[in-house]
């Protein structure tokens, strides 16, 4: 006569301890970091990271400044200057009939803004709020070219003609 084994429970412990094993393996493996396999592909990302980051070392550039005070524009600017600074309750400030060469350069500009505007919270904004518009401005009277780098320091040397 045969006798009957009930091999369930086995089964189960034996399942759970390999699933166990297995999870064991894959929490070893990936706090080891990469594999020789993925060795090469992860040299490539990090050239490509490092070509990228030399290339933009250098800051930003007045085309991505500018990007931002497009986006400040209309919030702190347009109410008094017009919606595409045409000029309005305060002179034009892009354009033709821009009012800027008074400043002499960009820098007496930025120093114009950063202590005056906007014109009901002077000085409100931050720092890089005001070199935004500012290259927002600049950009868009074409004193400067939009792939340019932004540099701060060197506004003193970008004369408002």
């Amino acid at each position: 006569m045969i006798k009957k084994v009930n091999l369930s429970n086995t089964v189960k412990v034996g399942v759970f301890a390999g699933a166990l094993s297995g999870l064991f393996i894959l929490i070893l493996a990936a706090c080891s970091g990469p594999s020789s396999s993925t060795s090469t592909s992860g040299s490539a990302t990090s050239s490509t990271l490092n070509s990228t980051l030399t290339s933009t070392t250098q800051g930003p550039t007045y085309s991505q400044f500018a990007a931002e005070g497009q986006v400040l524009y209309p919030a702190k600017c347009s109410l008094c200057h017009g919606d595409n600074g045409q000029g309005g309750q305060a002179p034009a400030i892009i354009g033709s009939s821009a009012a800027l060469a008074k400043y002499s350069t960009a820098q007496g500009l930025l120093e114009k803004i950063s202590n005056t505007m906007p014109m009901n919270s002077p000085g409100s904004l931050s720092r890089q709020q005001y070199l935004q518009l500012a290259a927002y401005l600049l950009t868009q009277n074409n004193y400067v070219g939009t792939s340019e780098v932004f540099n701060e320091a060197n506004l003193k040397d970008i004369p408002l003609k």
